[in-house]
């Protein structure tokens, strides 16, 4: 359990930090343990609110053919910005772009750690 809130914590920090590079209208001016703290919060969210959230939209999950995921990736994404001031993504089309560069950092990162980690209890 401490692992999955350790990578999920640390694919949310490189996506922020990647998206506050690279996105415009994505902005973080708080000290760099805001932004760590800011990135743990959002593998919180993505670790434990998210699957709930997940079970409980269930019925929209399968009518959109499993396109409302990105909706509830956006709006946990926009909680974690009203949460920090610090942290400025502005608009709806940044906001995708840094779900979307969260999601492609959690597709390649974590199903690779998975699989190292059952090679050990092998």
């Amino acid at each position: 359990m401490i692992r999955k809130l350790f990578y999920h914590s640390l694919i949310g920090l490189l996506g922020l930090w990647v998206a506050t590079k690279l996105i415009p209208g994505v902005s973080f001016s708080g000290s760099t343990e805001i932004f760590i703290f800011c990135g743990l919060v959002l593998g919180f969210a993505n670790a434990f609110i998210k699957p709930i959230v997940k079970v409980v939209s269930f019925p929209l999950l399968i009518i959109t053919l499993g396109l409302f995921s990105s909706v509830i990736n956006l709006i946990i994404l926009e909680a974690v910005d009203v949460v920090f001031p610090e942290l400025n993504i502005n608009g709806l089309v940044p906001l995708f772009l840094t779900s979307l560069i969260i999601s492609v950092g959690t597709v390649i990162l974590y199903p690779r750690q998975r699989r190292r980690y059952r090679k050990k209890e092998e």
